[in-house]
């Protein structure tokens, strides 16, 4: 399925925690921390993009209406493997997976243009959403969380 980084950690959330490692919750995406919030001030200028339902995600017809009209106005990153990214993408965009957005990490900028990343669910896409939160949290970044299918000509179908 192209996911990345993605084990089950047989001790239990306690252990995890207990080791430093940062646990993901409901809350935690719904509701943002006092740390979250003092790294909120530190963060980009926000873009004009029409937020969806949950923190960080773009709103589906936001994104079909811009990808039609103003595509080259934000760096679209398809997080999907090789294979699928032949079959049919959007032409603007760049192609890399989880791996590949994790050791170019320093080399993005979004001063000029916010990046919004998709795929073919929106779980990948959203677990590079959460990659670039932890490790660059103040880049103007968004996801497409969305079932979307995509033709041989460029064109996509969000289902």
């Amino acid at each position: 399925m192209g996911y990345e980084n993605v084990v089950v950690f047989p001790q239990g959330d306690e252990y995890w925690a207990d080791q430093g490692y940062k646990l993901w919750t409901i809350e935690d995406i719904t509701e943002p921390d006092a740390a979250e919030v003092a790294e909120a001030d530190e963060a980009a200028e926000p873009s004009d993009i029409k937020q969806g339902d949950f923190p960080g995600s773009i709103d589906e017809e936001f994104f079909v209406e811009l990808v039609q009209n103003n595509p080259e106005s934000v760096q679209l990153i398809d997080v999907r493997e090789p294979d699928e990214f032949e079959k049919g993408h959007i032409p603007t965009a760049k192609r890399m997976n989880v791996g590949e957005i994790r050791a170019a990490m320093d080399d993005f900028d979004t001063s000029e243009k916010p990046i919004v990343l998709y795929c073919a669910t929106g779980a990948r896409s959203g677990e590079a959403y959460f990659t670039f939160q932890d490790m660059r949290p103040e880049l103007d970044v968004y996801y497409l969380d969305a079932n979307v299918s995509y033709g041989e000509d460029g064109s996509f179908e969000i289902n």
